[in-house]
């Protein structure tokens, strides 16, 4: 993801200032990003449970443009759409009923988590819980792993939102995969 584009730029301050005009202007310039976001979720999890990709980016919308517009740049925004699909993701299984936790899904390993484009069968609702579980020990390394997951960024943009080196990033995220194997109760060897 490169560096955010004037028009992108000017509506998300625009946005942040409580135009909703330039909220609903930006829209179009992020449906694409974040659509390709689901798209991928869509494919990890091949369960009828899960919204089609434009639903799961309305949702999403939806919820990024009711909140609080606090988005610094490309980025930041990007960090929290990341966190606004998974809710969507965890709410809507819920709903559907998807309390059997792992019924038919494969398990979510931590060579899964290595690879935002991975093809593999996801448990949202498992690294939901797992993640959940990773926030109270390391908020920073459950943030660093869902904006990597869900939000496909490289190590260098997660670097730059929390103003972190990339490095350091790196060996986060590294530390949380083992974590999350042991969680989601993988026997698999990285």
């Amino acid at each position: 993801m490169s560096g955010p584009s004037r028009d992108e730029a000017t509506l998300l301050t625009r946005s942040v200032q409580g135009d909703r005009g330039a909220t609903d202007a930006l829209a179009p310039l992020v449906y694409e990003r974040l659509r390709g976001l689901a798209h991928r979720l869509a494919e990890r999890h091949r369960g009828d449970a899960l919204l089609q990709p434009t639903a799961l980016v309305h949702e999403a919308w939806l919820h990024l443009s009711e909140g609080r517009n606090d988005w610094r740049d490309r980025t930041h925004f990007y960090a929290i759409a990341s966190h606004a699909l998974r809710q969507v993701l965890v709410d809507h299984l819920r709903h559907e009923g998807a309390q059997k936790r792992g019924a038919g899904w494969a398990r979510v390993t931590a060579s899964d988590l290595r690879d935002a484009s991975a093809q593999v069968d996801l448990d949202v609702l498992a690294l939901h819980e797992a993640l959940d579980e990773l926030a109270e020990l390391d908020p920073r390394a459950a943030r660093i792993v869902e904006m990597r997951f869900f939000a496909g960024m490289s190590g260098d943009e997660i670097a730059a939102e929390l103003d972190l080196s990339r490095a350091t990033v790196v060996r986060e995220l590294a530390a949380a995969r083992l974590w999350l194997r042991r969680a989601l109760g993988s026997g698999e060897a990285e």
